[in-house]
């Protein structure tokens, strides 16, 4: 019995490494928005901003990470090929770039948090 991921696995694996970071910088924007009316007037839970922008970017970075894995163990593949081993290499790619833009996007909006209110 074979102890390697079926196709469809790996390949699911592969595209959560792209939607991921999407998905954590859209829970991040979503969060930041709709908690910094409610942290002006109550500062006591600005924390809550640090602490998103700490735990969406650490999934970031983990996604980064994994797919930066499955680059260096697929080094035969091809961005521009058409086999499979090219269209892995092809989503780890993406993967790193898509994190490293959802990355920049969560601490930009992260960095304005001590700016947001008059009670800052």
């Amino acid at each position: 019995m074979s102890t390697r991921p079926s196709h469809a696995t790996h390949t699911l694996v592969l595209w959560a490494l792209i939607v991921a970071p999407i998905t954590a910088w859209m829970v991040h924007l979503t969060f930041s928005a709709a908690f910094v009316p409610f942290t002006a007037d109550h500062p006591q839970y600005r924390w809550t901003l640090y602490a998103i922008t700490g735990v969406t970017g650490v999934i970031v970075v983990v996604t980064i990470a994994i797919s930066a894995l499955v680059a260096h163990r697929n080094p035969e593949g091809s961005l521009d090929g058409d086999t499979e081993v090219d269209q892995v290499a092809l989503l780890a790619f993406l993967g790193i770039v898509i994190g490293v833009i959802n990355l920049v996007l969560i601490v930009a909006e992260g960095s304005v948090v001590p700016f947001l209110s008059s009670h800052a």
